[in-house]
């Protein structure tokens, strides 16, 4: 996997937001339809956040970022029983990491489902 660089994440960030529109969005480099994202929560100085891997499954160029987490906001999570640990350990083989994402939009799993909780 290679990085997209600073000019190319702008480009993603014009696209709808993957919490209100979960359908593939426009690789910046191949011009494919083919970008998901996988959100995951997390923590990060005692506060809730979301840590966004972002890639395109065609042209394997991927981006990761961290956010606060919006009150309210509810999602499912395909490996939401894993540890920290455990999460680190999968996600430290990049190549590896995404192919298994891809496994699981192909099966349906992916792409995740938000709710914002009343």
């Amino acid at each position: 996997m290679k990085s997209y660089i600073d000019s190319e994440i702008r480009q993603l960030a014009t696209q709808p937001n993957f919490v209100d529109d979960q359908s593939e969005k426009e690789c910046p480099v191949c011009r494919k339809v083919a970008v998901r994202s996988y959100v995951y929560e997390g923590s990060r100085a005692g506060r809730p956040v979301l840590f966004w891997r972002t890639w395109c499954h065609a042209c394997r160029r991927m981006c990761s970022s961290v956010g606060a987490k919006p009150k309210k906001l509810a999602f499912d999570d395909p490996f939401a029983r894993m540890t920290a640990d455990e999460r680190r350990v999968v996600s430290a083989d990049s190549d590896g990491f995404f192919e298994r994402l891809d496994q699981l939009w192909r099966k349906g799993t992916l792409p995740q489902r938000f709710h914002r909780a009343s």
